[in-house]
């Protein structure tokens, strides 16, 4: 189990090769013409459940542009683990705080596929 969301955050992150730089509960990249692109935990129904990754494209100046949530289960429930006893019963996939952040019993096998959304994303407003 993870410590913080910040290190989950990062965890997921880990094999991004834009440079991301990581604060509070964000991973922040600096894009040009006074922009920034910021990603953080999109919170489901209920408390300390996250869904998926929410992206803002924020000018300093005037605030935020636009932003798109990013699902788990959309991007990565395709090739997900579900050989947890429990997984039958799980719908959708999430990260969870109980204590420490961690996978919800269904567990990606790569969060490439939504990286990869993410990035192209943050791309389109560079």
């Amino acid at each position: 189990m993870i410590k913080t969301k910040l290190d989950m955050l990062k965890k997921i992150f880990e094999d991004v090769e834009i440079p991301f730089k990581f604060f509070g509960t964000k991973a922040i990249m600096t894009m040009e013409k006074d922009r920034t692109a910021e990603v953080t935990f999109h919170q489901g129904a209920s408390s300390g459940n996250y869904k998926g990754l929410q992206v803002s494209i924020v000018n300093n100046m005037t605030g935020k542009v636009t932003g798109n949530v990013f699902n788990f289960e959309q991007y990565l429930g395709k090739n997900a683990d579900r050989t947890h006893r429990n997984a039958k019963g799980v719908r959708g996939m999430y990260v969870w705080d109980e204590g420490g952040y961690d996978w919800y019993i269904v567990r990606p096998t790569s969060t490439e596929p939504i990286l990869d959304a993410i990035c192209e994303y943050i791309l389109t407003y560079q």
